[in-house]
């Protein structure tokens, strides 16, 4: 337990430096002049501006995001091996039982999606190979058809897609496709971007207009899919 508090705390950390460095609102210059008499603007357009097009060089910011690379991205990948295990399991490279939540997927998702803001601030040759890497193991674990989700893979097959609502597949895809978009930005490699476009293909053909109308037990992979539109 003390274990998987200190890697949420952890991931947590990660998951706010990278909030910081990818989020960003419009400035004033981006305003209409639709002001009325009394100078109120009734027409006021707010656009995310990318982390791309974000440098974050002031003495508070920098430091933390200098030292969430060096040692934080690091620790948490340490800290989650277990999930790690379970892509090899997965793609039948290892023996085991899956360990961690049914989400324990997420939990590398989000981490790598934190490694490429990071990488976006600065080069780092050994985390990108270990994010290479680890590409490599998640697309090993990916089935024919698309569908990449550890706990069902390892567990029963069979029961994909049968409980939605509490064993979150679709909130593990949409931190998938939400990493995965964010290393091809960074880095420009599409081997994570392949693997979401094959994934979002795959849940697709499961759900829509026509075919299986479902709601999911936590939000995600709503935004996750509008991000993997906006670069595909």
């Amino acid at each position: 337990m003390k274990r998987r508090a200190f890697l949420k705390i952890n991931i947590c950390l990660v998951m706010v430096l990278a909030i910081v460095i990818s989020s960003c609102s419009g400035n004033g210059d981006d305003v209409g002049d639709a002001n009325d008499n009394e100078g109120h603007n009734h027409d006021i357009m707010l656009e995310a501006v990318s982390f791309q097009n974000i440098k974050i060089t002031d003495n508070f910011w920098q430091p933390k995001i200098e030292a969430s690379r060096i040692a934080g991205i690091r620790s948490v990948f340490q800290e989650c091996d277990y999930s790690l295990n379970n892509f090899d399991i997965a793609a039948g490279k290892m023996t085991g039982e899956h360990k961690g939540t049914a989400a324990s997927d997420s939990d590398v998702y989000k981490i790598i999606q934190g490694a490429a803001y990071a990488l976006h601030h600065a080069p780092d040759a050994e985390l990108e190979a270990f994010i290479d890497s680890l590409a490599d193991r998640i697309v090993a674990a990916q089935q024919q058809d698309g569908y990449l989700f550890t706990y069902w893979t390892i567990n029963d097959p069979e029961q994909r897609w049968t409980d939605i609502e509490k064993k979150h597949e679709l909130y593990c895809a949409g931190h998938f496709l939400e990493a995965a978009t964010a290393y091809f930005q960074v880095r420009g490699k599409r081997k994570l971007l392949n693997a979401a476009m094959k994934l979002a293909d795959h849940i697709d053909s499961v759900f829509g207009p026509g075919k299986r109308q479902d709601v999911p037990g936590h939000e995600e992979i709503e935004l996750a899919l509008y991000k993997l539109y906006k670069v595909t």
